[in-house]
């Protein structure tokens, strides 16, 4: 999650909500504090929550961070939330050693509840260690394909056979949204076994309402300890379709085209700033003398390339823009033929020319009044073109 904290303008104070902030009129911030400033920011569309020790709480909505609060939170405060929250005494002991910490945290009641994936990491605070909490709130079930307005070549490619489908973006891109959506219209749809693997467990995808074939979701590391194992684990449970949460390290990647080669066809997310640069960004996990053989491997099972951000939209929220390539057999193979330093260039052209590229998909939504010039012109400057 961003740590960027954005000026307030000063027709956006606190005064002016229509129900003051819960933690102004409360003592320590606890779990029962938390839980009523969640459900004071939800009202507000909060889609994140900082708690950083010697700050006020902030909250984001539609993309810029407001406070939701007066008071500064103390280091002690968010040490027994992290306990409280992740139900563990030796969280805090885990994150001070170094270490972040991922789960997931409720609020509401049953057949209500509001989900929020969390992060705990260490921090400086001057001469002592403190630890700030971020918080995302989550949808209980990810919206249906339609929804997400989809591009027609897009949503054609979405779903191979077998094969790697990638999907990129910076931290809150929204790429956990797309590929759920992507998983319920599969299980919706039937007779395909789907697992995923996340760290944590975001969206429910087992509404037994929606099903028409088997479905799992195991967390990392609660229910199984590392991502690396997850694609052999699929594979013994004779798992159709695997969704990996994250490819962030070379075990992980590895054994993630192996399991895409055998038949599977896997979905992950990858940390990264367009489709071109995809390929070799993942590559460059591996040492040296192994990158060409992973090269040729990873680009003879990858199916389709999405990269996708959320801009602010015309009247309030954010847009999804999107770049994408799909590659067919023919052109994975000449691409397996490239030297390694000709791979991103070759794929930046076939972007332009067979895929649709982040420029274009933004253009198309200012044309259609949903983007502002101010808006597309930095994405226009950082691809170089004048607009």
């Amino acid at each position: 999650m961003s740590s960027l904290i954005r000026a307030l303008p000063p027709t956006d104070p606190i005064d002016n909500a229509s129900e003051a902030s819960p933690l102004d009129a409360s003592g320590p911030l606890t779990i029962e504090g938390l839980t009523k400033l969640l459900t004071w920011g939800l009202k507000r569309d909060l889609s994140d929550l900082i708690l950083t020790p010697e700050q006020p709480p902030w909250y984001r909505r539609h993309g810029v961070f407001l406070p939701a609060g007066r008071r500064s939170i103390t280091a002690a405060e968010t040490n027994r939330l992290l306990i409280d929250m992740s139900l563990s005494e030796a969280a805090a002991a885990i994150v001070a050693s170094g270490q972040d910490l991922d789960f997931s945290f409720e609020i509401g009641p049953r057949g209500d509840k509001k989900r929020f994936r969390c992060n705990a990491t260490a921090i400086s605070l001057g001469r002592s260690t403190g630890v700030t909490l971020a918080l995302r709130a989550i949808p209980g079930r990810p919206p249906a394909l339609a929804e997400l307005n989809l591009e027609p070549g897009l949503l054609e490619a979405l779903f191979p056979m077998d094969g790697l489908v990638l999907v990129t973006g910076v931290m809150g891109s929204g790429k956990s949204t797309l590929l759920a959506a992507a998983l319920r219209s599969l299980a919706e749809t039937g007779g395909r076994h789907i697992t995923t693997f996340e760290a944590p467990v975001e969206f429910d995808l087992t509404d037994p309402n929606g099903l028409k074939g088997p479905v799992e979701q195991t967390e990392i590391p609660n229910h199984l300890p590392f991502f690396h194992l997850a694609p052999r684990n699929a594979a013994r449970r004779a798992a159709d379709v695997v969704l990996l949460g994250e490819t962030r390290d070379r075990e992980t990647l590895g054994s993630l085209i192996e399991a895409a080669g055998m038949g599977v066809t896997a979905y992950a997310t990858a940390h990264t700033r367009g489709v071109a640069e995809t390929p070799t960004r993942l590559i460059n996990l591996f040492e040296p003398k192994e990158r060409p053989v992973m090269a040729a491997e990873l680009l003879s099972v990858t199916k389709l390339i999405v990269q996708q951000r959320l801009l602010p939209q015309k009247g309030g929220g954010r847009l999804a823009v999107r770049e994408y390539l799909s590659l067919n057999a023919p052109t994975r193979q000449e691409l397996q033929k490239l030297p390694l330093n000709e791979l991103e260039g070759a794929l930046g052209a076939l972007l332009e020319s067979q895929g649709q590229t982040l420029l274009k998909s933004a253009l198309t939504a200012f044309k259609q009044g949903l983007l502002t010039l101010e808006t597309v012109a930095p994405l226009a400057r950082e691809k170089g073109v004048k607009i």
